[in-house]
Formats: structure tokens, C-alpha cells, sequence
């Protein structure tokens, strides 16, 4: 498993950071695709889709809740 070897997830492996914040990922595409190293590129190119309607369902609840 490929783990973040930069920012405030650090350590975790990709799937660990998707459950806490799927919008991360869809943040690091739109800000700085260019820059990702070759694993965390293809992960989050093949995962998009799925990464955006994860965050807007998390964004939701989150609405909902507060």
C-alpha cells in the first residue's frame, strides 16, 4: 500500500486519508496535479469519479449535522 509522503496526512496510506477526507485528494488534483509523485497521480486519476461523489456526500452530512 502507497502511503503520503507529504502534508498533514503524512504516513497514512491513501485509503486511511480517503476515509478522513476524500476532498483532499480532489484538492491536490485541481491544485497541484503537476506536482504528484507517479503513484499518488494514478491513484487519485483512476479514483476521481468516486473521490468527488465521496467528498460532496461528506460535505452533505457534514451540512446536515451542524
Amino acid at each position: 500500500m502507497e502511503t503520503f509522503k507529504f502534508g498533514k496526512y503524512k504516513g497514512l496510506t491513501y485509503e486511511e486519508a480517503r476515509k478522513k477526507s476524500p476532498s483532499y485528494f480532489t484538492w491536490l488534483w485541481f491544485n497541484i496535479k503537476d506536482k504528484l509523485d507517479k503513484p499518488l497521480y494514478d491513484y487519485i486519476e483512476t479514483n476521481l469519479k468516486e473521490l468527488k461523489k465521496e467528498a460532496i456526500l461528506l460535505q452533505k452530512k457534514y451540512c446536515e449535522e451542524n
